[in-house]
């Protein structure tokens, strides 16, 4: 035998006697045995600690709602197609709830990610570790990296909804704000960088969406000077950078650094002003610095242990308007569409401080109050649904509007869902829907119609997200009367990035609800991440709050 191969492993010569190796039968039980309780361990503490019990729930309405897909008055291909959404939905929703629920974990997983983090500079599925504790919004950076393609199916969907605008007399400035790895990239990457990053073909992005724009104003008679402006700040945040040697963006949050804002603010104001027709912005009103210190999403969303390097608070300082508290002015010729970058600095629930946002600068710049509709995480078919169905439910909201100013993140222009909308007007259902009046709270007994998406908390960087629930069946509980129609509600499903119990509601459950005013509410909770009913007529409907959403007592 060849000396090199004779002292490999395995063989007689490296290991003499290898092959008459005798193990014995108590030797054999005792390592089995250690083997089988080592693979129970974890099951059984789970069981012992009661963390069975949310998932167990989770798999039966699983299966109650994939039941109630396949008997659905539909053709058999389309309860097929419904049945496999819901399975895959239960799956998903099994998993999250697994997890989530997990005692074992729970205990042992945030001190290890906080150790990997320091020591071994490893990311997690929703972020990646930069440089002295900068952290980033995965899918922020993940949209650097789409192809081109994703790019130009963006171009016309902007230049299709800015159609839709236009026939209505309304301008759109598109603004999509750039990730924090495009302004940032030296806080996470090697090397010297003299310019944003940006996607592949996004050079060309807003020329496709100009000449996407002018075929459709063609076929469909509109007038030039409507068309869109695509007003891109990536080069104004880089030069902001590099002139002042800030950061643009939060050390451990994914949005832009209140500085950064305020400069978007002022150039957008000037181009707004342009279109309108009015001259240079008037100095801004005087203003209110307010110093904030707060933990980034980002650094929240991995649910690390208190005390952990990368929950360090950030100081900043935010200018708040110093007249009269700032709201929404539904009469306003401007009306701002956006994210969460329109929210930081607006909304508590973000924390980084309130009435100091995006609207809130740009109408301190203008010299008059905008109007807004903005949601955290509202995608490219979630904020111009919000916008149909805002027009819809008031036919004369639009006849005020004369701009769209329509912010979104950069990863939502990339990976959006680009379908066009519909503004035709439903027509209205034949059963009514209860609308609970403002102070008059009501505990009912329903049965769940149909219920939205629940969300993984460790998927999104927003702490609390609402879900919207059908509810029909509808019976007070004070007297047991059998109430007209059906319902609409939204309940929290998760609050600090953890679940609640009402994530664990199916479709077919006879439920217990306490209903209050949605538009009593509406300044805590229209800016808030949430699920939407695949129907969309319901999101014409007056919605209701619901205060908690629990299984009715059988």
């Amino acid at each position: 035998m060849d000396d090199a191969f004779a002292r490999l492993p395995g063989t007689p010569e490296y290991a003499p006697g290898w092959n008459r190796t005798v193990v014995t039968t108590p030797v054999a039980v005792g390592l089995s045995l250690a083997f089988a309780l080592g693979l129970l361990a974890v099951p059984l503490a789970e069981l012992f600690m009661g963390a069975w019990q949310d998932p167990w729930r989770a798999m039966i309405g699983g299966w109650r709602q994939v039941r109630s897909a396949l008997v659905e008055d539909k053709p058999w291909f389309n309860r097929v197609v419904n049945a496999n959404r819901a399975t895959l939905a239960a799956i998903k929703h099994f998993e999250t709830t697994l997890e989530d629920s997990s005692q074992v974990i729970g205990k042992i997983r945030p001190a290890t990610l906080d150790g990997l983090l320091r020591l071994g500079a490893a990311g997690s599925e929703e972020a990646y570790i930069g440089k002295n504790g900068w952290l980033f919004y995965r899918p922020d950076i993940d949209a650097l990296l789409k192809p081109a393609d994703a790019v130009d199916h963006a171009a016309d969907g902007v230049a299709i909804f800015a159609a839709d605008l236009a026939e209505r007399g309304l301008r759109l400035i598109f603004v999509p704000v750039p990730g924090k790895a495009a302004i940032q990239p030296e806080q996470i990457a090697p090397g010297k960088f003299t310019e944003p990053l940006r996607p592949d073909g996004w050079s060309r992005f807003a020329v496709q969406v100009d000449s996407a724009w002018r075929k459709l104003a063609v076929a469909r008679g509109l007038e030039a000077t409507n068309a869109p402006l695509v007003f891109d700040p990536a080069a104004l945040l880089w030069q902001q950078k590099t002139d002042s040697g800030q950061a643009q963006f939060l050390r451990a949050d994914s949005h832009w650094t209140p500085s950064a804002m305020e400069a978007v603010a002022k150039q957008l104001a000037a181009a707004t002003l342009g279109i309108l027709g009015g001259g240079p912005p008037a100095a801004p009103e005087s203003a209110q610095l307010l110093h904030i210190d707060g933990i980034g999403d980002t650094a929240r969303m991995l649910d690390l242990p208190a005390g952990s390097f990368f929950l360090r608070p950030q100081g900043v300082e935010v200018a708040r308007s110093s007249g009269k508290p700032w709201s929404p002015d539904s009469k306003s010729p401007v009306i701002l569409l956006g994210d969460s970058y329109t929210n930081i600095y607006s909304a508590d629930d973000l924390g980084w401080g309130s009435a100091a946002g995006l609207a809130e600068q740009l109408s301190r710049r203008l010299g008059f109050s905008v109007d807004r509709l903005s949601r955290n995480d509202s995608g490219a078919l979630a904020a111009r649904q919000m916008m149909v169905a805002a027009a819809a439910k008031d036919g004369d909201w639009l006849k005020s509007k004369k701009i769209v100013v329509w912010e979104l993140a950069v990863r939502e222009v990339i990976g959006g869902d680009w379908q066009p909308v519909s503004w035709e007007a439903p027509v209205p259902a034949t059963s009514s829907f209860l609308a609970v009046p403002a102070g008059q709270p009501i505990e009912i007994t329903a049965t769940i119609q149909s219920i939205a998406s629940i969300p993984s908390p460790g998927d999104t960087p927003y702490a609390d997200y609402l879900t919207a629930v059908h509810l029909k069946d509808l019976r007070t509980v004070s007297d047991g009367k059998e109430l007209d129609g059906q319902a609409l509600a939204y309940v929290f499903t998760m609050r600090d990035h953890h679940l609640l119990p009402a994530a664990n509601l199916v479709a077919g459950q006879r439920v217990r609800a306490k209903l209050l005013s949605y538009a009593e509410n509406t300044a805590r909770l229209d800016q808030l991440n949430r699920s939407e009913l695949d129907d969309p007529d319901l999101m014409l409907e007056e919605p209701n709050f619901a205060e908690w959403i629990s299984p009715a007592a059988p």
